[in-house]
């Protein structure tokens, strides 16, 4: 069930209401929140006009993320807080910044750490289910070539391992930032071709 109560002036927008999904809330602070996401990523000029614009659609799409967190909820498919970190570390490395200075630039925009962190949620619960069922159809398949590399990390004298798995036509990769969480393919890792480490 979905009610939209409407999008309405700045005051008060942290406790007025936008749209109610099923039990959870979505506030016109969050509505506010996103559309400044929306500009800053987009380079979208911030006019009302520009804003009267884009924030059916914002709003649109935060419902869209609310009906699909609470569908991953059913399956137990959550997001850690090291794997939004770790988001925020990516982000930060692929957009050349220093550490912690992707949260800078989001609170000079008004924009709360939350508001990222709800896409990276978002994102991961709906990937989970594929990357099971991916992960599912290689474990079943007759033969499985493996293979582990290893990278040198940015933290001294760390290194992180990627291990690949192909099957037929099917292939996944898994992170890890260390040798002792080495990934298994179901209950038979005996059917996987393992070549050598490469370093």
């Amino acid at each position: 069930m979905v009610i939209m109560v409407g999008i309405g002036a700045a005051a008060a927008q942290e406790t007025r209401i936008a749209a109610v999904v099923n039990e959870d809330m979505i506030s016109l602070g969050d509505l506010e929140a996103r559309i400044r996401l929306v500009l800053l990523s987009s380079q979208l000029p911030d006019s009302e006009q520009v804003r009267q614009r884009v924030a059916p659609q914002v709003l649109r799409t935060l419902i869209d993320e609310k009906l699909e967190m609470q569908e991953a909820k059913k399956f137990n498919v959550t997001v850690s807080e090291d794997d939004t970190n770790k988001a925020f570390d990516r982000l930060e490395q692929q957009n050349n910044m220093p550490k912690g200075n992707l949260e800078k630039v989001l609170s000079q925009h008004g924009i709360p750490r939350s508001t990222l962190t709800d896409l990276f949620h978002g994102a991961g619960e709906k990937l989970e289910p594929l990357w099971k069922h991916l992960i599912a159809l290689i474990a079943a398949s007759e033969v499985v070539q493996a293979d582990e590399m290893s990278l040198k990390m940015q933290r001294p004298n760390k290194r992180g391992f990627v291990w690949t798995f192909l099957a037929d036509d099917l292939i996944a990769y898994r992170f890890a930032d260390s040798a002792r969480h080495r990934p298994r393919l179901g209950s038979h890792p005996e059917r996987s071709s393992r070549s050598e480490p490469t370093r």
